[in-house]
């Protein structure tokens, strides 16, 4: 499996980060893994896109969802059957986010094994057609060793987690449903999850990420930066047309009469 790894994963991580450091003026790792995160955020995009947009047509059509529980308590084979036959008519893929979350997961373990005690050059690693720079600059902007841990970097990643959360058409607050929710003065299991859910989302997980960053080299913090702040203008771009997406969904809804 090890082997595998390295064959698949490591050793052509290895080579596309020396490429880019060949290439930038001055050999910088931090600039080689802004644009190893860009080219793989790029590759991506189009499955990302679709992934967020999927996420604002499941939160449309949850309460619909939540009926069809509620209608069949006891009859999981026909929730499921519904369910799928709700996703088929709207033409929601509520497993669409897999594809770019794997893939963002794979390539962090990849860095994480390639920098995690330091880039070295590592000749066993490289392809034929490539030689090794005789140096590598591992200053990025004068704030960071990107070897090391930085302080700077782990606290603007936080920071980029949190903007990016909160700027996400997928925890827009349905104030009808909180309104609802309020008068009744109570809230159901999946409210409560989904409640619960938010808050780790929202405030959570910003704080992990600063934590997490004060322990890992900073390269790898600065590919999560790269990434979210991407993430960032793609949610942005996602938020402009948003009324566009929701209209789209309530016509399908209205098309099916649900």
């Amino acid at each position: 499996m090890k082997t595998i790894f390295n064959v698949i994963l490591h050793k052509p991580l290895f080579n596309l980060l020396l490429v880019f450091i060949l290439f930038i003026p001055g050999n910088n790792l931090g600039l080689a893994v802004i644009l190893l995160t860009l080219l793989v955020k790029l590759v991506l995009s189009p499955f990302s896109y679709k992934a967020l947009v999927s996420q604002i047509k499941n939160k449309k059509i949850q309460p619909i969802i939540d009926q069809i529980k509620k209608d069949h308590p006891d009859d999981k084979q026909l929730q499921s059957q519904k369910q799928l036959e709700i996703y088929q008519k709207l033409k929601v893929n509520p497993f669409s986010g897999c594809i770019p979350t794997i893939v963002q997961i794979v390539v962090v373990l990849a860095l994480y094994s390639l920098l995690r005690e330091g880039f070295v050059l590592q000749e066993n690693l490289l392809y034929h057609f490539l030689t090794l720079p005789t140096t590598v600059n591992m200053h990025f902007l004068g704030i960071a060793d990107i070897n090391t841990p930085s302080a700077v970097l782990a606290v603007l990643a936080g920071v980029f987690q949190y903007i990016q959360v909160w700027l996400s058409p997928a925890f827009k607050k349905d104030k009808k449903k909180e309104e609802e929710v309020k008068d009744k003065k109570d809230m159901g299991p999946m409210d409560m999850m989904q409640s619960q859910m938010g808050v780790f989302v929202k405030y959570i997980m910003p704080g992990m990420v600063v934590v997490f960053g004060f322990m890992f080299p900073a390269a790898l913090v600065l590919y999560w930066i790269t990434n979210t702040v991407f993430t960032i203008g793609q949610e942005l771009v996602i938020k402009s047309r948003l009324k566009t997406i929701e209209d789209d969904i309530d016509l399908r809804l209205k098309e099916y009469n649900l």
